[in-house]
């Protein structure tokens, strides 16, 4: 039971980590005025972005998860 909980977490976690991306890779006004406000526009949310997808990557195969 405890196998299952905890996988369902990982796929739950890379799945939002998955749909973030979609704004910060497009610049969506929301996603851009974020950026620009901490001065990290746009090397920041495109550097983000692709940590977030390698996170969400190494979350769902079992061997990496400890990464």
């Amino acid at each position: 039971m405890k196998k299952y909980l905890l996988t369902a977490l990982r796929i739950i976690t890379a799945i939002i980590l998955i749909q973030t991306l979609r704004f910060k890779f497009t610049a969506h006004p929301d996603s851009v005025y974020i950026f620009t406000t901490v001065g990290m526009e746009p090397f920041g949310r495109i550097g983000i972005g692709v940590l977030e997808l390698i996170a969400a990557v190494l979350l769902l195969i079992p061997r990496t998860v400890w990464l």
